[in-house]
């Protein structure tokens, strides 16, 4: 305990603190990890000599010792944790065995065969399946406790059951799935809440587990076979929202639930008047015009698909969730870390609020010891402290957060194969590149020049000027002509043909649309039947693909969803050109039927496109390849193997444990044995 210096007998103490040693030095943190206090010059014998009930002051402040931390609890941070939360132990799935309620005793008759007045037995409550099938999937019965705080009435126990016409379709890690969001999302992991995060990366079937969990909830209970839901909403993106529904109609139809959509021809008022929908599923930008509406509804539980939206505590989405009187959240995403812990912490509260502490709190105790510890002036005891919280605050969210990756299903998926064309440059093209390496700006660049007296940041400039002139001319030509600050010299224009200055490209000045334009004629006449997607940033370097316009976005991706579901023999070419199409388009591959993947041009949405290659190739589909056109000794070379090889850190490997291999560049050398060139 701490108070401020004063001669009074009976101090005013104003909170608890811990306080830390090291040698004749001690600092004074509070319970959110902030210095309050710094003292010197102390004697090593009085520090060591300290124990419970003894006082000492400490920057004109008054300390009592109330007792002596381990170090173990200071590095994991224990000691700044308000309660400790305890790892529930593992699930068992083995169905328990039934035995029927017996009856209550009976007096038995009088003299005279009189009865006596005797109350009426009480239906016995059986589970809605049978809980002794083969293969039946039966949900933990609730602990002593947990009755205590949810079962007021005294209900008898029921156990609940997985319906077996789900139960058929799940696989094993799909299972353990569903019983993690149940004990969650009904209190079992962790008293008094209710949250929980559902981060497997994709093709998974995070959906087809949110399937079962709601179905099980909204049909059954373990107090007296009580449903435990009444309404449930799934916010989700707007190119989700068909696809939401669609789920629930494919592994329980029509005839077993009914779910109401929020669009422009179907509003939230109506969902009151439709008695028979206990699932609604509404857009992110739905939910921001109609959060006055939801917020006179009751629902029993809230999801929230791509959940990483919700990376930012002050937008307005994440305060329009929040405002929602609903304990049970859970959040579905493939990346549960993307940027920083910041982000984490975030979605962290919003599922369990306040299960972490203060923001402030957070950013002292776990985030700022971690990433010291990751930075290579760090000393052997700040890597020690940020290694010790590292995986004291994994273990705290791991209780209610379940994270698996691809690899747990690919015994069940068909070989992946995956190219890497390296494909030769044109004349023009090499002859372009050696002029812009020998210009000013590309100069001062590489010999690390800080100041530049014609731009205050040249770098970006540059590398998307390669970058361009790697995938056609015609997009540096374009650049160099709209340009207003003269960035490079007038004499590059003089290289390009007279034909440019008219706006006809042409495919054979850019090798990987030479490539491209052959490989896709080959498949064409090989097999129909492929379906393909190809990645692409720049709107004019794929002349010879389909393009997508004139149509609102999600209405023209469904319709394209539905065109290649439809046909079998459909050959799909299509180019993804803004960010917002790329975004788009990715999410609508959990509809699209597609089986290979081109990336022609890898220089954005990385995430996405590391995404949308797990939705092409998942179970139940055939994907067997996919492809991707850098260009050989180039700036596309460099950029391919720094998506590709996982050179930049990422907080989801340090979040699964996985260690990272040590990657060699190609473009340090002048061949890639191990990849082709064409």
């Amino acid at each position: 305990m701490w108070c401020k210096a004063s001669s009074r007998k009976h101090k005013r103490w104003e909170g608890d603190a811990v306080l830390v040693a090291r040698g004749r030095t001690v600092v004074l943190k509070d319970m959110e990890g902030r210095d309050i206090g710094r003292g010197a010059g102390y004697k090593a014998s009085e520090l060591e000599s300290l124990c419970e009930g003894q006082t000492l002051m400490v920057g004109g402040k008054q300390i009592e010792v109330m007792g002596v931390i381990s170090d173990e609890d200071y590095a994991k941070g224990r000691c700044f944790q308000n309660a400790a939360v305890e790892t529930p132990a593992e699930t068992v799935l083995k169905a328990p065995v039934y035995r029927p309620v017996s009856k209550s005793f009976t007096k038995p008759a009088l003299k005279g065969g009189a009865l006596t007045d005797s109350e009426p037995e009480k239906p016995i409550c059986k589970p809605r399946h049978d809980l002794n099938a083969p293969g039946a999937l039966v949900m933990p019965r609730p602990t002593t406790d947990h009755q205590w705080l949810y079962n007021k009435s005294g209900s008898p126990l029921v156990d609940v059951v997985i319906d077996p016409h789900l139960t058929n379709h799940l696989r094993p890690h799909q299972k353990e799935g569903v019983v993690f969001l149940y004990e969650c999302l009904m209190g079992m992991r962790l008293p008094g809440r209710c949250g929980a995060i559902l981060a497997d990366e994709m093709g998974l079937g995070k959906t087809l587990q949110c399937v079962c969990v709601l179905w099980t909830l909204l049909r059954q209970g373990p107090y007296g076979g009580r449903p435990v839901l009444k309404r449930a909403l799934v916010v989700c993106p707007g190119s989700l929202v068909k696809n939401w529904a669609a789920e629930f109609n494919k592994w329980l139809g029509r005839e077993r639930i009914s779910v109401y959509t929020v669009d422009q021809d179907h509003r939230v008022e109506d969902f009151v008047s439709s008695p028979l929908c206990s699932v609604m599923v509404i857009s992110y930008e739905m939910l921001l015009r109609s959060v006055d509406q939801l917020k006179e509804l009751e629902f029993g539980v809230l999801i929230c698909d791509e959940g990483h939206r919700l990376k930012n505590s002050n937008i307005k989405t994440a305060g329009a969730l929040t405002a929602l009187s609903c304990e049970r959240r859970l959040i579905l995403t493939g990346t549960p870390v993307q940027n920083d812990l910041q982000e984490f912490y975030s979605i962290i509260e919003f599922v369990n609020p306040g299960i972490l502490g203060t923001s402030a709190a957070y950013r002292k105790i776990y985030e700022e010891p971690i990433l010291r510890s990751r930075q290579p002036t760090c000393t052997e005891e700040e890597r020690c402290i940020g290694e010790e919280r590292a995986a004291e605050l994994f273990r705290l969210t791991g209780v209610f957060t379940l994270r698996r990756t691809q690899e747990i299903i690919n015994q069940y998926l068909s070989e992946r194969i995956e190219w890497t064309v390296f494909c030769k440059p044109t004349e023009l093209q090499l002859r372009l590149y050696g002029v812009l390496l020998a210009t000013r700006p590309i100069r001062a660049c590489l010999s690390g020049a800080r100041t530049h007296t014609y731009t205050h940041s040249p770098h970006l400039a540059c590398i998307n000027a390669l970058k361009k002139l790697c995938n056609h001319p015609g997009l540096l030509y374009n650049t160099l002509q709209e340009k207003s600050d003269e960035m490079f010299e007038d004499g590059i224009m003089e290289l390009f043909p007279e034909g440019y200055s008219t706006g006809a490209f042409s495919t054979a000045d850019s090798g990987k649309l030479l490539v491209l334009t052959d490989l896709l004629s080959a498949i064409q006449h090989v097999n129909r039947t492929d379906r393909y997607h190809i990645y692409n940033c720049c709107p004019t370097s794929l002349q010879t693909s389909s393009y997508l316009k004139g149509f609102h976005i999600k209405k023209l991706l469904q319709l394209l969803t539905n065109l290649i579901n439809e046909k079998e023999n459909v050959f799909v070419r299509v180019a993804i050109y803004t960010e917002e199409l790329t975004t788009q388009s990715g999410k609508n591959m959990e509809q699209i039927k597609l089986n290979k993947v081109i990336y022609f041009n890898i220089f954005g949405f990385v995430k996405e496109i590391e995404e949308d290659t797990g939705r092409a190739c998942q179970l139940g589909r055939h994907c067997d390849s996919t492809a991707s056109f850098p260009q050989r000794v180039s700036m596309s070379e460099l950029m391919h193997w720094r998506h590709f090889s996982g050179d930049v850190q990422s907080y989801d490997d340090i979040y699964l444990n996985h260690a990272r291999n040590n990657i060699t560049y190609a473009f340090q050398s002048t061949t890639s044995k191990s990849q082709t060139t064409v």
